[in-house]
């Protein structure tokens, strides 16, 4: 009996000891982060902060003392590279219960935050994804076919909410064109047919129908040409916005406005055109969306024949008709200098080239060589601004493209 009892209490604790061991191997230690899908700021987390943080967070949004855009710099500034914990980009998107959290009046999808969380646990790399690479996001793509879900992740942040969207009545061909063209929209590829058309469905509809110029002002003309009161575009008339919607492919999406909306904007912008001599003030007011800030600008040592050749033959600069003379020469007094013997081509095409042509890191004209980019200047009438860049200047912007993969 007692062999029997001690034969027990061994069987007992083999158990018990087998049992923590099972235990102990079986307990799941946190994924290494090295062992998830490596993010890439340019591919996976810039969609992010342009589609929704960048609308009031960029050079000319509301909140532009808090830059978060496709600028790597900028957005490094919000971040603590490794500790998830103290790096406000994360935080202030991820606390439903903070009455400042962001994106106001709604919340990043579970995706987005992933995919910010593990790219700050990675260090917050500017790394960059070669396009050829299989852009497959670090956990699956929202699954969601109800439009009004995927509108209010992809689209609101640049076009704003649903109810007011400026892509009212879009369709799936203008859709599916700005996925294949439009830098800012490549996070969209990631959708199912269904779920493009989803989206299509809920912008189907009249668009916009207040007659108010100021708010079609502020909803379809702002993020371009600033603050109604201090507008590039002051004193535009119909047959200007006519014309612009006609040729400038950033104004397409105006052609769902009524004859009606279109003259409610120009009659908006009716007013006395700012009358400062500050060239540099003229120069951030006209000139600085295009040409970047002053004291780096694609323009310095520009003329006063090349201002009024711009004026005269460039549609986006006919808005510069309204200045007087004295205004036109203090812009120029502002530029006046000697370029740079040296000038650092990505930050050129930063300044002259990305707003159609995408961020540098993803730029759809990598590796155009410096025969063809001096062609197009020639050629295409929305690149005759860049006429005033120098030989060394379009060598630059050719010699910092050659590290960007050709487009197929």
């Amino acid at each position: 009996m007692q062999r029997f009892k001690l034969n027990i209490a061994a069987f007992v604790i083999a158990f018990i000891y087998f049992t923590v061991m099972q235990l102990q191997s079986c307990r799941h230690d946190p994924v290494g982060i090295d062992e998830l899908d490596t993010v890439c700021f340019t591919r996976d987390v810039v969609p992010i902060l342009m589609s929704q943080c960048a609308e009031c967070h960029s050079p000319n949004g509301s909140k532009s003392d808090i830059l978060i855009d496709s600028i790597y710099e900028n957005v490094l500034q919000l971040v603590t590279p490794g500790n998830i914990a103290k790096s406000k980009l994360y935080t202030i998107v991820s606390s439903p219960n903070n009455p400042n959290m962001m994106p106001p009046n709604r919340a990043l999808t579970s995706n987005q935050l992933h995919i910010l969380e593990v790219w700050i646990a990675q260090g917050a790399h500017n790394k960059v994804c070669l396009k050829d690479a299989v852009a497959l996001p670090p956990i699956a793509p929202i699954s969601s076919v109800d439009g009004a879900v995927l509108y209010s992740t992809y689209c609101e942040g640049c076009h704003g909410p649903l109810s007011t969207s400026t892509k009212r009545g879009a369709s799936g061909l203008m859709l599916n064109k700005g996925i294949d063209s439009v830098s800012l929209m490549k996070s969209l590829k990631l959708l199912s047919d269904a779920q493009r058309q989803a989206i299509v469905s809920v912008l189907v509809g009249s668009p916009f129908t207040t007659l108010n110029g100021a708010v079609l002002y502020a909803s379809y003309c702002k993020s371009c040409h600033g603050p109604l009161a201090t507008s590039a575009k002051l004193n535009a008339t119909v047959s200007d916005i006519n014309n612009g919607i006609n040729t400038i492919p950033d104004m397409k999406n105006l052609s769902v406005l009524t004859d009606a909306q279109r003259k409610a904007i120009a009659d908006s912008l009716v007013g006395t055109p700012i009358s400062t001599l500050d060239g540099a003030l003229l120069y951030a007011t006209y000139c600085a969306g295009c040409h970047g800030p002053l004291a780096t600008s694609s323009k310095i040592g520009a003329l006063l024949n090349q201002l009024l050749a711009g004026v005269n033959n460039v549609p986006e600069m006919k808005n510069l008709s309204q200045l007087s003379d004295p205004q036109k020469q203090a812009i120029i007094t502002a530029l006046a200098g000697t370029p740079n013997p040296n000038p650092d081509g990505k930050e050129l095409y930063t300044n002259t080239c990305a707003k159609c042509h995408g961020p540098f890191a993803n730029s759809n004209v990598g590796g155009k060589p410096v025969s063809e980019i001096t062609q197009a200047i020639g050629e295409v009438t929305q690149m005759k601004y860049l006429s005033s860049l120098t030989a060394i200047q379009i060598k630059a912007i050719a010699n910092a493209l050659k590290s960007i993969p050709e487009n197929d």
